[in-house]
């Protein structure tokens, strides 16, 4: 539940997608061919690409806009450019107009559109992650289209995903951005030194852009080292002025240290740096999260309240009804519960209207389950419980009936029958699809019961069960945070004290890049000195 994070990253430029448009084009070896009747348009392409490698996103979206200015029918050009728009009205027109000109494009350029407008437009992630598996299986030596998909899948199969980002890298091992993500991927592994050498030669690739700079502060961030973190920080800033991530993050490392007022002031300069409002909206909250992690919840609340009149310009999209949980969640900290229910059901109402206008908040809804669960309070748990629950069944079915298909097909097989089987649940899905299909119902089904008794031992805790809270957030993967932080809690109230104090400094290891991580750090902190003083005390 990265609830701050997930805010910023809705209105700010640090959206996936951004990484995405860097990989769908061409690369040294042997690649999907790339059409267009202008020889300055592909130019202007390859431009693009080179800027995307850097993370240069401005940059890339100019030459993606140039590409398509000598060349309207260049329908690769148009995908390219939708995927680093940050605008979703604007960033649809793109998709669709690709889908529109596909005509024009190679064999394999349809079917990366045809892939992404179901990501995007369709908003079907399986249907975009079986439709890539292909498109990868067909063009084995493209780099960045094996990269992206590594990359995709790399939640549901983090072995796989690192296994594709590595092959992307050695068949292009000139393909810079590949070993970013490659250094990403070993970070979530926590693989400090497989991590370091892949963003070193991301850095030995494009010394001069200041990304490289900003993933190797990063790492440092991960490893606890803020003070060498905010010296890689300060390069990149260097290198360009108008990179506003990594002077936010030096803002955040300061405060990560503990050193608050600093922390403000390098935020500020990054609010200075920010190149729309949406994207200094979203650095206004790291004010609000830096007061959250100072414990003072009122003077984060006030920081909230003084964005009420820019964030109302935003007005028709998600960003009024997150910034209401926003509201709620911190009251949720100050024990302000029921001015925390206010909020939380003035987001629900904005929500509404948002379905009613057509918009999707399936996201949002799940963020609403987890805020009602981590407030104890038992206003929308039960229907939370009741939504993992079915969705939980519908996943469980849908195996069932892959199984029977199996079973169908080695009956076919027997009879030597030519007919393709169909599967019931996904028409358009045959045979040679359904381990794919299964593979990922399988992962959807695990992430299903690792919510489900997430919530049922945060509601047993809050009902002060806490022997059934600690069975089933024993069930819980030890990665989830929310299991970890509430089993050491649990373990507090049944007077385990020495195994909650091991969950807790086991949290204070972690990665803090999350808002809701960060404030569950410093509440794991004071409740670890509380331990220690309590078992100093026995």
């Amino acid at each position: 539940m990265e609830f701050f994070s997930k805010i910023r990253s809705a209105i700010s430029v640090l959206t996936g997608l951004a990484l995405v448009s860097g990989m769908i084009s061409c690369t040294r070896t042997q690649p999907i061919p790339i059409t267009t009747s202008s020889e300055k348009a592909m130019t202007h392409y390859m431009s693009a690409l080179d800027a995307i490698d850097g993370y240069e996103v401005n940059k890339a979206r100019t030459f993606f806009r140039k590409a398509i200015a000598a060349d309207s029918n260049f329908a690769m050009a148009h995908l390219s450019l939708g995927t680093s728009i940050m605008d979703e009205t604007e960033r649809l027109k793109y998709f669709k107009k690709a889908k529109e000109l596909k005509k024009y494009s190679s064999n394999g350029e349809q079917k990366l559109i045809d892939a992404y407008y179901t990501l995007m437009v369709d908003q079907d992630t399986n249907g975009f992650l079986q439709q890539m598996e292909k498109i990868v299986a067909e063009y084995p030596n493209d780099a960045r289209i094996r990269a992206q998909f590594g990359y995709s899948i790399r939640n549901l199969d983090p072995d796989r995903g690192l296994a594709e980002v590595r092959k992307a890298v050695k068949t292009d091992p000139e393909f810079s951005f590949g070993h970013n993500l490659l250094g990403y991927l070993y970070l979530e592994q926590e693989d400090f030194v497989n991590a370091e050498k892949a963003f070193q030669e991301y850095l030995r690739l494009e010394p001069d852009v200041a990304n490289p700079y900003d993933s190797m502060a990063d790492m440092r961030v991960r490893t606890g080292n803020y003070e060498e973190a905010i010296n890689y920080y300060r390069k990149a800033v260097l290198i360009d002025s108008s990179f506003f991530l990594s002077q936010q993050k030096i803002g955040l490392s300061y405060i990560f240290m503990g050193d608050f007022e600093k922390g403000r002031v390098e935020l500020a300069k990054a609010v200075d740096l920010g190149s729309n409002s949406a994207v200094k909206l979203g650095l206004k909250y790291c004010f609000a999260r830096s007061y959250c992690y100072e414990g003072r919840y009122q003077d984060a609340l006030k920081a909230l309240d003084d964005l009420d009149s820019l964030v109302t310009s935003f007005d028709g999209s998600t960003v009024p009804a997150q910034h209401m949980m926003a509201k709620s969640l911190i009251c949720i900290f100050a024990d302000m519960h029921d001015q925390a229910q206010v909020f939380l059901d003035e987001s629900l109402q904005l929500m509404k209207q948002m379905e009613n206008d057509g918009i999707i908040t399936t996201g949002l809804v799940d963020e609403v389950d987890f805020i009602s669960a981590y407030r104890g309070l038992k206003v929308h748990d039960l229907v939370a419980v009741n939504r993992i629950k079915k969705s939980f069944i519908d996943d469980h079915d849908q195996l069932a009936n892959l199984a029977r298909l199996e079973e169908n097909q080695k009956t076919s097989s027997t009879n030597q029958s030519t007919t393709p089987v169909q599967i019931a649940v996904f028409p358009s899905v045959n045979f040679s699809s359904a381990r794919s299909e299964r593979d990922l119902l399988n992962a959807r089904l695990e992430a299903s019961k690792a919510r489900l008794n997430t919530l049922s031992g945060l509601m047993a805790y809050y009902r002060n069960d806490y022997s059934e809270a600690k069975k089933r957030l024993l069930l819980v993967p030890e990665s989830e945070l929310l299991r970890t932080y509430y089993l050491a809690l649990t373990l507090d109230k049944l007077h385990e004290y020495r195994e909650a104090h091991k969950l807790l400094d086991g949290i204070l290891h972690l990665g803090k890049d999350s808002a809701l991580y960060s404030v569950i750090y410093y509440k794991a902190l004071e409740k670890q000195r509380e331990i220690q003083s309590l078992e100093m005390n026995l």
